[in-house]
């Protein structure tokens, strides 16, 4: 999965709240949330995938290199198949990692 970063708005935020003395009004969910790589463990979770459970952040040519990222691990049989690109392209993804093994 690739992603250019978290979700600064909300991790601003709670930044702003526990430096203003406001602990108790900070989100449970403030680790998780700055930690980029819960992306891709809970979308494993939730579909029930196993192996690989990766993200690529580089910016903006971090779903391109994801894809590359997986179409490598398909291509030296680490994977049988994977998916791979931004969160809302998982099925066209999928399908050309699936293709592109064979």
């Amino acid at each position: 999965m690739g992603s250019g970063g978290g979700s600064q708005d909300f991790t601003e935020e709670q930044y702003r709240l526990f430096y203003a003395g406001l602990i108790k009004q900070c989100s449970v969910y403030t680790i998780p949330t700055g930690t980029i790589g819960t992306l891709a463990s809970e979308v494993s979770m939730r579909f029930g995938f196993r192996g690989l459970s990766h993200i690529v952040s580089t910016g903006c040519t971090s779903s391109t290199d994801a894809m590359g990222y997986a179409y490598r691990n398909i291509q030296m049989g680490v994977l049988d198949a994977g998916s791979a690109g931004p969160p809302p392209a998982g099925i066209w993804t999928l399908t050309i990692l699936r293709a592109a093994a064979g």
